[in-house]
């Protein structure tokens, strides 16, 4: 149905005959994260507790409209990659 949200695990395969909504927002925060860690790799004892409030502020987020989940992320994607980016001075 359209709007439904449907979460697919790795490995899962699921025929689909219309658009398909990626989650290219979280591969921009996982290259933030990896930038940081890269940089200072003691900021994983950080960037673990970050991405799991991450991943809990977008299920509350998506209780509320997918819309906002989405915004959600790109926003913390793009704090990441930004902050990810400033740390190796390409900023």
């Amino acid at each position: 149905m359209v709007g439904d949200v449907l979460k697919v695990g790795p490995g899962d395969q699921i025929a689909v005959d219309g658009r398909v909504i990626g989650d290219g927002q979280s591969a921009v925060m996982a290259v933030g994260e990896s930038l940081l860690i890269a940089w200072q790799p003691l900021l994983v004892l950080v960037t673990i507790p970050l991405h799991s409030a991450a991943n809990l502020l977008s299920l509350w987020l998506l209780r509320r409209s997918a819309v906002l989940s989405a915004v959600g992320w790109v926003l913390i994607g793009a704090a990441s990659l930004l902050a990810g980016l400033a740390v190796w001075g390409w900023l």
